[in-house]
């Protein structure tokens, strides 16, 4: 087996040749108010420190992948192991950029400022072919990707929320609510900060301070497998920004892993299909009754649950 950990900025991982993809042994979204407080604390001392001059540095710990080459592409599919709250939250800050961004190449072509505007114009594309999409061709027929694809229960809601879909789709699960709630506070964040401002040019420089705190001072590892089954087991041990994985969400993986076969692909769907439903409410809702369950069959209290690595 072969491990292969490199060290680089946020922009140039997703620079790099590589489309994301959430396994469906991944629990959905899964970062609350207190982890997207913790990441736009980091992003504003980032950006308070790059204001005056000295820019500070933040790693965000390790994205551990699967790497798989793609026949006829440069491209490398990369399931994700570990990061995918970190990836995603990436991605809808940049995605809030581009949103303003592009209000602002509006703004600026009713008022006739043509140098704005232009900038405006050329900024957006770049941003999306950087965070949003992934521009390829397979056999001579040119194919966009989704740089990054959430699990199945997420991924419409998701995508929807990045190019701002009217109506704005509605929440029906607790994935969703997170995911909706990350949106909106990073949204809010940046125009805290743009509201300091009052021409469109400082805005504008604002939202590239923004993008060069990902360029020069956001980092992380990116460490990349091409075995399965060690990846599984780095799942198991590792966790996103201390976030424990609940009860509910090993099982579900746990599931799933045994599934992970081409023979069992129908039964495989069927079992993420059940677990999605079972995992759609409140998560601690099955932490309680899988600890209930436990005590009735046990006749005692389970000690906090421990993800075990398979021998």
């Amino acid at each position: 087996m072969s491990i292969e950990p490199i060290y680089l900025s946020i922009d140039k991982l997703f620079h790099s040749a590589f489309v994301f993809r959430v396994p469906k042994y991944q629990r959905n979204y899964a970062w609350d108010e207190e982890q997207i407080n913790d990441f736009l604390e980091d992003l504003m001392k980032c950006y308070e420190s790059a204001k005056s001059g000295n820019r500070r540095h933040h790693f965000f710990g390790g994205i551990v992948s699967i790497e798989k080459s793609v026949t006829g592409s440069s491209r490398s599919d990369c399931e994700i192991v570990d990061g995918q709250q970190r990836l995603a939250t990436f991605i809808i800050l940049m995605s809030r950029v581009i949103k303003i961004c592009e209000e602002l190449q509006r703004e600026a072509t009713a008022s006739n400022d043509h140098d704005n505007k232009d900038l405006a114009q050329s900024r957006i594309p770049r941003l999306q072919e950087t965070y949003l999409i992934f521009k390829d061709e397979i056999n001579r027929k040119p194919i966009t990707l989704d740089k990054v694809e959430l699990s199945g229960p997420d991924q419409r809601f998701f995508k929807d929320l990045l190019y701002n879909v009217t109506p704005p789709p509605v929440p029906n699960r607790e994935s969703h609510n997170r995911l909706l709630d990350a949106f909106e506070r990073l949204e809010k964040n940046l125009r805290d900060i743009l509201s300091t401002k009052s021409s469109i040019g400082d805005r504008l420089d604002i939202l590239k301070a923004i993008e060069d705190i990902l360029i020069e001072d956001f980092t992380v590892i990116h460490i990349t497998t091409e075995s399965k089954g060690e990846a599984y087991r780095l799942f198991q041990v590792l966790n996103n920004r201390g976030m424990s994985l609940t009860a509910g969400d090993l099982l579900r993986s746990s599931t799933l892993e045994l599934l992970d076969n081409p023979t069992f692909t129908n039964q495989q769907d069927s079992a993420e299909a059940t677990w999605d439903n079972i995992l759609s409410p409140q998560p601690e809702i099955t932490e309680a009754f899988l600890r209930t369950y436990f005590s009735s069959v046990h006749g005692k209290r389970p000690s906090r649950v421990k993800l075990q690595i398979k021998e």
